[in-house]
């Protein structure tokens, strides 16, 4: 079997269709699948084939003639798909980035410009700053707090190590009170 026959199987493996699917799709028999599949087939796709498979099922042809990149091409939605994946987006967030990736520069600036002046009118109103300060004041104090109970904690097993290191003092002196008496 050929390296082309061997990478369109494992297209047909990694896509987990029916052969009569993926016949159907790039418009040829079952039986010429099946030709391709055999183990010792010397049967080559043709052109025409090649680019049908590229195209139907979104495979990058440099890697299915050549072994060169990756099977399939990055498209905006299988980016978005692990984009998705990666940063746990639900279905408006995935929106949201497709309609912009779908939008002029123009528009794309527009957008960008309004973004931008909400933040300056965001971080120039009074309220929200004294909002933000004191969320910054609260985190300050968290963790002071934290560091309060930590130290406690360590004071706390500090003092339980020395109680426990008396008591064996003690109990070391009683016994040689009683050896000696």
């Amino acid at each position: 079997m050929n390296e082309v026959n061997a990478r369109i199987i494992k297209i047909f493996n990694t896509l987990n269709i029916k052969q009569v699917e993926f016949a159907n799709k790039i418009g040829v028999s079952q039986a010429y699948i099946s030709k391709l599949f055999k183990k010792n087939s010397v049967k080559t796709p043709s052109d025409r084939i090649i680019k049908l498979i590229c195209s139907e099922f979104k495979v990058n042809e440099e890697w299915l003639r050549f072994g060169k990149g990756e099977m399939f091409i990055e498209n905006d939605s299988t980016i978005i798909s692990k984009l998705s994946t990666e940063y746990n987006l639900d279905s408006l967030d995935k929106k949201i980035i497709e309609s912009y990736l779908k939008l002029g520069e123009e528009q794309r600036k527009v957008i960008k410009d309004y973004v931008y002046s909400l933040a300056k009118a965001i971080n120039s109103d009074e309220e929200i700053a004294v909002t933000k300060e004191n969320v910054l004041e609260k985190k300050q104090n968290m963790s002071q707090n934290e560091e309060d109970s930590i130290e406690k904690e360590l004071n706390a097993y500090r003092l339980e190590l020395e109680a426990e290191k008396k008591g064996r003092t003690s109990l070391v002196l009683g016994e040689r009170k009683e050896s000696l008496g």
